[in-house]
């Protein structure tokens, strides 16, 4: 099942100052969980794209993904002076790639993650994957390409009859946090987090 991850973040400018063009990591993470000899894997990123849906429509026709999964970086441009939010764009790309591909949609990453269940509900992709989602999307492609149920699946969304069902997170990183003491230049002292895997 070939498999298309697409960064939609297209924002490079966060609270009307402040330059930001971050790398996609969290996709690239989710990527690095795919079995490419099983499921051919292309990762488009929208960061630098001048016409986002002129590149997908490249990347669609070219590949002809089986399943397409987008990752949302953040739901606004955290600025409370001029707020704009990202969440209508990446509706419009959705409506975009249906036109384009009958490959399931998948939506997932820090935006989504925060509110699943009103993202899945606005965007209506087909399916959603929530928190640490890079083994749960990896084992939702093995499922979608076996037909078989992914409903029992760590923070899958998905729609059953009338409702959205955001299943529990299950946290699958082997990352542990620790509290380091540090003194300081007042002599208070202060905490330092520490992240080791």
């Amino acid at each position: 099942m070939k498999v298309l991850l697409i960064a939609t973040n297209q924002a490079g400018r966060y609270m009307d100052r402040m330059a930001v063009r971050p790398l996609p990591v969290g996709l690239a993470y989710v990527a690095a969980h795919i079995n490419e000899a099983s499921h051919p894997l292309q990762v488009l990123d929208l960061m630098f794209s001048e016409d986002a849906h002129t590149d997908v429509t490249k990347a669609v026709q070219r590949f002809q993904p089986e399943v397409i999964g987008l990752s949302l970086r953040n739901l606004d441009n955290q600025s409370y002076l001029n707020p704009v939010w990202h969440l209508p764009t990446v509706r419009a790309l959705i409506g975009h790639l249906r036109s384009l591909s009958p490959a399931p949609i998948i939506c997932g990453g820090p935006a989504f993650s925060i509110l699943p269940e009103a993202c899945f509900s606005y965007l209506s992709p087909d399916l959603g994957v929530a928190g640490d989602a890079a083994e749960s999307f990896a084992h939702l492609v093995e499922r979608l390409a076996r037909g078989e149920s992914y409903t029992d699946l760590p923070g899958v969304v998905y729609r059953h009859h009338d409702h959205i069902v955001v299943n529990p997170e299950h946290f699958t990183t082997d990352f542990h946090v620790s509290w380091v003491h540090l003194p300081v230049a007042s002599g208070q002292g202060g905490l330092l987090c520490v992240v080791e895997r």
